[in-house]
């Protein structure tokens, strides 16, 4: 009989002394493993229970996953299990199911998980905090089909409803329309049902927080010392100045190959697309005021790098 439970994956020591956190697979006497995207010890995980000991909210978003292929495991039990291997039952709880099987909210669960898994979780964070506020106005376990524009337009007016923003509701929605339209991607919806055709995301227009010359001028001068607590902090504001801008989180995740010579050459982590930024004598001073490790400016550890949720 195939069963599932959360256990952590003892075989696979992370460099801080945590496991990763699973969902184990058993059947014919075999197993695999999902992961989560969590990793604990056995001081901050029970695997008598299958639960953190002192974390909560992880714990909700595990018990959302095992229900997720819980479900789906009792639909594959429907048309036999003996003929699968431990591999192919796995394979198939990973498939995308189909249209009538597959709710938005099950949807929404997995892409969160997707992300996690890829470790993009600035926006794992955006998709979990978005479906939470959806889960305290509608209802998201139904199919994708049941869900059209005037349950758009009701969900915006409830959004607005409770005194949030027109840019807050923005990025909701357009989160929303992301799961939508992977939905459709992926074949789990006809390009025609898009309830988002004759939707409106509004967006207002937000105050400049444009620095003049002068106030440049004031930065880069500023008399702080290498000791000073805030001295760091403002290299970083410089070097995003001198890097024609350079996002935060591309900046502190450079790594010293990215500068092979007298450029600084990396990937925007958003789009995609390269850059190429000659090496001032300014640049060069700044990034000598850091002790890189793996990292340019070495602001994290490799144990963070691998445990970001915590």
């Amino acid at each position: 009989m195939a069963t599932l439970k959360i256990t952590l994956d003892e075989r696979r020591t992370k460099k801080n002394g945590t496991f990763p956190v699973v969902i184990r697979i058993t059947h014919q006497s075999k197993s695999r493993d999902i992961t989560t995207g969590y990793t604990a010890n056995s001081k901050t995980f029970s695997k008598a229970t299958g639960t953190f000991r002192k974390d909560d909210a992880a714990n909700l978003e595990l018990f959302k996953l095992l229900e997720l292929y819980s479900n789906k495991l009792k639909a594959l039990r429907a048309s036999g299990l003996e003929h699968l291997s431990v591999q192919d039952l796995k394979e198939k709880l990973l498939l995308t199911e189909s249209t009538g099987d597959l709710t938005i909210y099950d949807f929404w669960q997995k892409e969160i998980c997707h992300l996690r898994s890829v470790n993009r979780y600035g926006s794992a964070t955006i998709y979990q905090n978005t479906l939470g506020v959806f889960e305290q106005l509608v209802s998201l376990k139904l199919p994708f089909e049941t869900f059209g524009y005037k349950g758009l337009l009701e969900l915006g007016q409830k959004l607005f409803a409770g005194n949030r923003k027109v840019n807050t509701v923005g990025v909701y929605m357009r989160t929303f329309r992301a799961i939508c339209n992977k939905a459709i991607h992926q074949d789990l919806v006809a390009q025609d049902w898009y309830p988002f055709k004759n939707y409106k995301i509004r967006k207002s227009k937000t105050t400049p927080r444009t620095l003049s010359l002068e106030e440049m001028r004031s930065f880069f001068q500023l008399d702080l010392s290498n000791d000073e607590m805030l001295y760091p902090y403002w290299c970083i504001g410089k070097l995003i100045f001198l890097l024609r801008g350079i996002n935060l989180n591309d900046l502190l995740l450079l790594k010293p190959q990215n500068v092979p010579g007298d450029r600084l050459i990396y990937n925007r982590g958003k789009t995609g697309k390269s850059y190429s930024i000659q090496m001032l004598p300014e640049i060069e001073f700044l990034l000598s005021q850091f002790h890189s490790n793996h990292l340019l400016l070495g602001q994290f550890s490799k144990s963070q790098m691998e445990d970001p949720v915590k």
